[in-house]
């Protein structure tokens, strides 16, 4: 069995949480109640792995297109 690939986050604490960072080329669902930085860290994932030209989608459906 391969190691699993991962893509450091430049979330501090949340690489070593999950043991190296995101699985590359796999979707990351991060779930939580309102108002708990969900889209926070994702726009800091997001920023970090496009600053590494680490093509990068985020998704949020919760705020509306004003409030991103």
């Amino acid at each position: 069995m391969s190691a699993l690939k991962k893509l450091e986050t430049g979330v501090p604490g949340l690489d070593v949480l999950t043991l190296g960072g995101i699985p590359e080329g796999r979707a990351t669902l991060i779930t939580g109640k309102s108002g708990t930085g969900k889209t926070v860290m994702g726009l800091q994932i997001a920023a970090n792995l496009a600053g590494q030209g680490i093509k990068t989608i985020l998704l949020a459906v919760e705020e509306t297109p004003e409030d991103m």
